[in-house]
């Protein structure tokens, strides 16, 4: 598309990297891993009445008007020479043009009648038009530039949806559950050298990504009644989206039902494609409960899994040191360092691992590190006192 791609990342599913919830103690003896098919019925009464969720079809809903205007345009004889296709493609190219991509996931006709809205925005007006015109649609998943953000305890970690306009059904081929194309045209911002692609998706993990988003938003805004409905009506789509799984097993959590939590965060890493944020939240919950034999257990599969977040190293780091496992703890803020080299509290923590490994030259220049990248007066100064004790420390 002719749009000057947004500086933010939008946020198509939010995954939920870091939570820092303290719960009571659970027998795990006593925790039943629940059947699939009860993964997207789970008690509704513990997180009260269903609000108003719109359904995928009003989803993608056009107006009479959006309606009239795109197949006016379709149906030019001046553009009959083009594919069917490519003639999807031009009307959105010339509709979006000056569009705001902004953070908000908004349904095809909102995005439509404010020309604004995220990727995911962007996918489902794109499947509205394709469906209107008979153009078959697929999705792809990718993994930009790591953008990860801290909303009060949550952590976000925003991917990328792109949608395909494909010319030929005759010439697509079935491959692991899903149609794969040989041509298409891509709608998307401006194509990144360091996009990364995840995997193609069907139409209704797509569908299902939509609510995931939704409550994702709405558990970072403590909405908690709103998110487990989202999240369920995602697993109505998807039954095993990794994702939705999570959040009701984060949901559960800051409600109170800590048993609930675990069994959706085993049932997940169980059965689930991608493991990543459902370890990582079971890591803290574990953590959180003081069992951590368990947690380091936890870590150890986490260390062998490549992750770009350096709050996830940061806390494997924190759980091994409360371990006492410092030589764990050491390699894990070095490995947060080195993605995120300004973390002035990993050099901080960092340097105390060291101190308590006796490695105290290297803790001294650890915390000399943290100095430089503190912009806080205070926080320098108290730093700074940490230092002139160290070095006293160090030379006796």
């Amino acid at each position: 598309m002719k749009t000057k791609r947004s500086l933010l990342l939008p946020t198509v599913q939010a995954v939920l990297l870091a939570l820092l919830t303290g719960c009571a103690s659970v027998d795990l003896a006593t925790v039943e891993t629940p059947k699939p098919a009860l993964l997207a019925f789970a008690d509704a009464a513990f997180y009260g009445e269903r609000p108003a969720i719109p359904q995928a079809e009003e989803l993608l809903w056009l107006t009479a008007a959006q309606q009239a205007a795109f197949l006016a345009f379709l149906n030019d004889p001046a553009l009959q020479t083009q594919p069917v296709n490519a003639r999807v493609f031009a009307y959105l190219e010339q509709f979006t043009a000056g569009f705001n991509y902004q953070g908000d996931t908004l349904s095809a006709s909102d995005g439509f009648a404010r020309n604004a809205g995220n990727c995911m925005s962007l996918a489902l007006m794109t499947t509205a038009l394709a469906d209107l015109a008979g153009v078959h649609i697929g999705y792809q998943l990718l993994d930009d530039v790591p953008v990860f953000e801290y909303r009060g305890t949550i952590v976000q970690k925003g991917y990328h949806v792109r949608s395909i306009l494909y010319a030929n059904k005759e010439r697509a081929r079935f491959e692991d559950g899903i149609f794969v194309y040989s041509a298409g045209i891509k709608v998307d911002y401006f194509k990144s050298e360091q996009e990364r692609f995840v995997a193609n998706l069907s139409r209704a993990a797509f569908i299902a990504m939509y609510y995931s988003n939704i409550a994702s938003d709405a558990i970072a805004t403590q909405d908690y009644n709103k998110a487990y409905w989202y999240a369920r009506e995602s697993l109505v789509h998807a039954p095993q989206n990794p994702a939705a799984i999570n959040m009701l097993a984060v949901i559960s959590n800051r409600n109170g039902d800590a048993g609930r939590a675990e069994a959706l965060y085993r049932f997940g890493i169980a059965h689930a494609d991608e493991k990543l944020s459902l370890l990582k939240n079971y890591h803290s919950l574990l953590q959180s409960q003081g069992r951590m034999a368990e947690a380091l257990q936890i870590a150890a599969q986490l260390e062998r899994m490549d992750d770009p977040s350096p709050f996830h190293w940061v806390q494997l780091a924190r759980t091994a040191a409360d371990a006492k496992e410092f030589e764990a703890a050491i390699r894990y803020y070095r490995r947060a360092l080195a993605l995120a080299p300004y973390m002035h509290e990993a050099y901080l923590e960092l340097a105390k691992s060291q101190h308590e490994a006796g490695l105290h030259n290297a803790a001294i220049s650890s915390l000399s590190k943290a100095i430089e990248n503190v912009y806080r007066p205070g926080t320098r100064k108290l730093y700074k006192a940490k230092l002139y004790s160290l070095m006293n420390a160090a030379a006796k």
